[in-house]
């Protein structure tokens, strides 16, 4: 499903920062350790075509929340839970940030770098940091980290290595701010089918 690419990259954060020559990575990690919360609009393009918008909550310790139309994806940082509530199912999973398909911010932010060449370029007048791979070990051959004005992450465009390109587009972000813990919780109803593949 489209949804669960975005899913995956902003799902992780256990990383701590990797040494760079980028100054505007520094920088971009320098903020997002300070980062406790935080929560966004996105909007996700692929090959230039919006195919997906929603929001999502982000709370340390791999706490996150997704909203997409009647999908929720639910993780307390131990169990993933994907509630489609159109169709009345859960399936629930166990969190796992070795899995090699699983991609965060985090691993954009502070993995990532240390395995590719990290070039500083401004593009459109914002100041974007480019990672190449240095291998064929990561599953993009390039991505643009755009920054905005307090340089934190604008968006993020991945070129894979059939050369398809997906953008993702974080709007409204606000950081720090105050969440309830139910947020990162789920019950699922009575009425729903579950499949647990834990």
């Amino acid at each position: 499903m489209k949804y669960v690419f975005f899913v995956f990259l902003i799902l992780s954060i256990s990383l701590r920062p990797q040494d760079t020559g980028s100054s505007e990575l520094k920088k971009l990690q320098g903020k997002f350790d300070k980062i406790n919360s935080l929560s966004s609009d996105f909007n996700q393009y692929s090959g230039g075509k919006l195919n997906l918008s929603g929001k999502f909550f982000y709370q340390k310790n791999n706490k996150t929340r997704l909203e997409i139309n009647n999908i929720f994806i639910i993780s307390d940082g131990k169990t993933t839970y994907n509630y489609n509530k159109k169709d009345k199912k859960v399936i629930i999973s166990n969190f796992d940030e070795s899995d090699p398909n699983v991609l965060s911010l985090e691993k954009f932010i502070y993995d990532y770098p240390s395995r590719s060449t990290t070039v500083d370029q401004i593009i459109d007048g914002r100041n974007c940091i480019i990672l190449l791979p240095k291998d064929n070990s990561l599953n993009f051959k390039k991505a643009v980290i755009t920054l905005n004005s307090e340089s934190m992450i604008a968006k993020i465009l991945i070129t894979a290595a059939n050369g398809q390109s997906i953008e993702f587009v974080l709007l409204n972000l606000k950081t720090n701010i105050q969440l309830d813990a139910n947020k990162f919780s789920f019950n699922p109803p009575q009425d729903a089918k579950i499949i647990d593949l834990r």
